[in-house]
């Protein structure tokens, strides 16, 4: 699909789970094309906020979509996959050369922080599986 797809994806934690979520969005009008949300394997909100990631390139990647703009209100996540921090964390660094590795396979994609207001779409995915309102 050669359409610029604009992915928001979002991570959270309740107790000892962890979930993914994203909302991928048409660059023309803003209508929602698709979504995911899926509970994970790991511990931090960082690991959700990748593994959020991770869940929106390969299911993109699968659709055959390859041009994205990527936002995310995680600013650890979208400054280390922008490679503005380097990537410290053990456990995250195989996270991110996952998601690296993945984001090879577009065409065109960057990524932006944005706040938390901005995210709403993904972050309500979060609460609905957790039940939380």
């Amino acid at each position: 699909m050669k359409e610029l797809i604009k992915i928001f994806f979002d991570g959270g934690v309740k107790g000892d789970e962890i979930a993914g979520a994203y909302v991928a969005k048409s660059s023309v009008d803003d209508k929602i094309l698709f979504s995911n949300v899926k509970k994970m394997i790991g511990s931090t909100n960082n690991q959700a906020e990748y593994g959020a990631l991770i869940l929106a390139i390969e299911d993109c990647i699968h659709r055959g979509i390859s041009n994205v703009i990527i936002y995310g209100d995680s600013q650890l996540v979208v400054c280390q996959i922008s490679g503005k921090y380097k990537v410290r964390n053990c456990r995250l660094r195989f996270l991110h050369q996952k998601a690296m590795g993945l984001l090879k396979q577009f065409n065109q994609w960057t990524i932006n922080w944005v706040c938390r207001e901005e995210n709403q779409e993904a972050d309500a995915l979060i609460n609905k599986l957790f039940n939380r309102k």
